[in-house]
């Protein structure tokens, strides 16, 4: 049995490697962060780590877990409302863009995207993601100004 998951897995990652596409660690988040212009460094958030990447736009969170990369941005102490006018704002925003996705909590809002990386991923892939959600960033901090 061992050997047969052995077998699996190795014929598993060969092809990941040949096709330009690695493992997903924080170091290398943060090598692609600075290839394509922002500043990041990775701190402790909670129990593990994260990398914390910075613009002129503000601060956004991208971490590494269960295989999936998740990149949240908040508005800290949005005060928010609990009217039906902000709910369906948030709802709208929701309805129109799938790439990410708006949620409060008692005092802030955030926007948060997830990439699947269980088979790797490959730089350019994570360079599109992180400069998608970057794009979309600017427009939900645009649409829920206070």
């Amino acid at each position: 049995m061992k050997k047969i998951i052995f077998i699996m897995l190795f014929i598993t990652i060969i092809p990941l490697s040949l096709m330009g596409i690695d493992l997903i660690s924080n170091q290398r988040i943060l090598k692609i962060c600075e290839k394509i212009g922002y500043t990041a460094e990775l701190k402790d958030i909670g129990e593990s780590k994260a990398v914390i990447i910075t613009d002129t736009e503000g601060v956004s969170i991208l971490k590494i877990h269960n295989f999936k990369l998740t990149l949240v941005t908040f508005k800290e102490n949005y005060l928010f409302k609990s009217s039906s006018k902000e709910l369906e704002k948030i709802n709208n925003f929701n309805r129109k863009i799938i790439f990410a996705r708006t949620f409060i909590n008692e005092r802030d809002i955030a926007l948060s995207s997830n990439l699947n990386i269980i088979n790797g991923a490959s730089d350019k892939k994570i360079i599109n993601y992180i400069g998608a959600f970057m794009a979309i960033r600017d427009i939900w901090l645009e649409n829920f100004k206070k």
